[in-house]
C-alpha cells in the first residue's frame, strides 16, 4: 500500500506559473504604482519588492515537487512490522493582511507560499496603497478565478470584525505589534490558527569596526524605505573607543542620499498621521540631533537623522520607529550590561545586528538576545536567504515563513501508519500471555538496532 501526495504539486506549478507571467506583464505598473504611492524608485522596487517576489516563485517551482511527496519515517520497537508517512495538506482557506511599507512584497511573497500548497486564498491589503492595490487586484483578477485567490476591498466588508466571521482556516498578518494583538485576539476568539509578522525595536551593536564596509551596510539597513522597514535598525550602540563613528557614518549617508530632500527617488513618508509622529521625535530630541532632522511637509520626506542620547530612556520611551530616525548611543560600559539595556528597550526584537570580530562576543549577543533572527557584521540581509525561515518571538510575531518555512507554514503535518503485518506485535500488548522478564530483554535487544 503507498500513500499519495495530499499537494497537487502539478496545480502548484501551473498556478505559479501563471502568477510569475502576469507579474512580469504588468512589472511596468508596479514601478509606477510604487511610486505613486510610496515614491520609490524602480531600481529600489525592483530590489525590494518585484524581484524578491519573482525569486520566491522560482524557488517553489524547483522544490514543490519533492517537498509535496509523503515523507517515510523509521517505525520503533513497538510498531515492528508497519510502516510510518507523514503527509502535507493545505490548512485550507487562508486570509492574507498584508502592510503599506512593501505592499507588493509583503503580499506576494505569502500568497506564493499559500497558493503553491493549494490553499484557498483571500487578500486584503493596506488602504495606504490604493495605486498598488489596483494593480495587485488586477493581476488577480486576470490569473486566477475567485476560488483560488479573491482580493478584499474595504468596500466588500462593512468592518474588520467581519473578516474574522469569513470561515478562514488561517489568517497570515503582517504589520505593527499593536494591529497584531489585536488579529491575534480575534482568531483566538473565533478558533481561527494565526500567523503574525510584526515588528519591534531592532538594536545594532558596533563592537569593533573590522572595516569601513560596516557603515555602507548600516545606512543601507536603516534607510532603505526611509525607515519603513520592520527588520530595520531602531539604536545603535557603538563603543565609544571608535571615535570617528558618527562622521564615518554621516558620510556614508551623504554618500547614498546626496541632497536628500531634492531627490525625487527618495521613498516618503506613507501619510500625514506617520509623519507628523515622526516630526515630534525630531522636536522633542532637537538638541541631540548631530546630522540630518529637515523635512519637506508638502511631499512629507524627512531626511536621514541620527539622534545622539546619553541614556537609554529615550529608545525606551519611544515607540518603535519606523521612519529615517536613527538613535546613536556611545558605550564604555561591559558588554553584559549593552545586553541588558537592549533587553530593557525590548526584549523581542525581529531581528539584532552586531558587529564584531570576536566570536565569543557574537556567540553571547545571539543567545542572550532574544530576537526573531540575527544578522553578524551585516544587517537585514538574513531576510533575503529564503533557505533561512523569517518570523518574530513574542511581541514582534508567531510563526515563520520564506521558502520550506512557507511551504510548511500552509500546510499541516499528517502522520499515517499502515499495518500490513500478518501476525501482532507481542510486544506492544500487556497481557499476562507474556512472560514480564523475557519481553524486557527483548525490547533492550530490539531498541538496541531499531532506534
Amino acid at each position: 500500500m503507498k500513500m499519495q501526495s495530499k499537494i497537487n504539486y502539478s496545480k502548484s506549478i501551473s498556478d505559479l506559473t501563471k502568477l510569475k507571467e502576469s507579474i512580469l506583464k504588468y512589472e511596468n505598473h508596479l514601478y509606477e504604482a510604487l511610486k505613486k504611492d510610496l515614491n520609490k524608485s524602480e531600481k529600489e522596487s525592483f530590489l525590494s519588492e518585484v524581484s524578491e517576489v519573482i525569486n520566491e516563485i522560482d524557488y517553489f517551482l524547483k522544490h514543490i515537487k519533492k517537498w509535496s511527496l509523503p515523507i517515510k519515517v523509521k517505525s520503533t520497537y513497538q510498531t515492528m512490522g508497519t510502516k510510518s508517512f507523514i503527509l502535507r495538506k493545505p490548512k485550507g482557506n487562508v486570509l492574507i493582511i498584508s502592510p503599506f511599507n512593501y505592499p507588493f512584497n509583503l503580499a506576494f511573497i505569502p500568497m506564493v507560499g499559500a497558493l503553491a500548497t493549494n490553499n484557498k486564498i483571500c487578500l486584503k491589503s493596506s488602504p495606504n496603497t490604493p495605486n498598488i492595490n489596483k494593480v495587485i487586484s488586477e493581476i488577480i483578477k486576470v490569473t486566477f478565478d475567485e476560488q483560488t485567490v479573491r482580493y478584499i476591498d474595504d468596500k466588500d466588508i462593512n468592518s474588520y470584525d467581519d473578516l474574522y466571521k469569513m470561515g478562514f482556516d488561517l489568517v497570515f498578518f503582517t504589520g505593527s505589534t499593536k494591529v497584531g494583538m489585536i488579529v491575534a485576539k480575534k482568531c483566538v476568539e473565533n478558533n481561527i490558527e494565526f500567523i503574525t509578522e510584526l515588528g519591534g525595536k531592532c538594536p545594532c551593536v558596533v563592537n569593533d569596526v573590522i572595516n569601513d564596509s560596516i557603515y555602507e551596510r548600516i545606512t543601507w539597513a536603516k534607510f532603505m524605505n526611509a525607515g519603513q522597514t520592520c527588520v530595520s535598525i531602531n539604536h545603535i550602540f557603538y563603543k565609544s573607543t571608535i571615535t570617528d563613528f558618527i562622521d564615518k557614518l554621516k558620510l556614508e549617508i551623504n554618500k547614498q542620499y546626496p541632497n536628500c530632500l531634492q531627490n525625487k527617488n527618495i521613498p516618503k513618508i506613507i501619510n500625514q498621521k506617520e509623519y507628523d509622529r515622526l516630526k515630534d521625535i525630531l522636536n522633542k530630541y532637537k538638541n541631540n540631533i548631530v546630522f540630518g532632522g529637515n523635512f519637506d511637509d508638502q511631499n512629507m520626506l524627512i531626511e536621514p537623522t541620527i539622534i545622539k542620547v546619553d541614556s537609554i530612556n529615550p529608545m525606551i520611551e519611544t515607540e518603535e520607529i519606523f521612519g529615517p530616525i536613527i538613535f546613536v548611543y556611545a558605550y564604555d560600559e561591559k558588554f553584559e550590561q549593552i545586553i541588558n539595556y537592549i533587553n530593557k528597550i525590548d526584549n523581542s526584537p525581529l531581528a539584532a545586528y552586531i558587529y564584531t570580530g570576536h566570536e565569543s562576543l557574537a556567540n553571547k549577543f545571539v543567545s542572550v538576545i532574544n530576537a526573531g533572527g540575527y544578522c553578524i557584521n551585516d544587517s537585514i540581509s538574513h531576510i533575503l536567504n529564503h533557505n533561512l525561515p523569517f518570523g518574530g518571538v513574542k511581541t514582534s510575531g508567531f510563526g515563520r515563513y520564506h521558502g520550506k518555512y512557507s511551504f510548511e507554514a500552509f500546510t499541516y503535518e499528517k502522520p499515517v501508519m499502515i499495518n500490513n503485518a500478518k501476525k501482532n506485535n507481542k510486544i506492544k500488548f500487556f497481557n499476562n500471555e507474556i512472560d514480564y522478564n523475557k519481553t524486557k530483554k527483548l525490547i533492550a535487544f530490539v531498541k538496541k538496532y531499531k532506534d
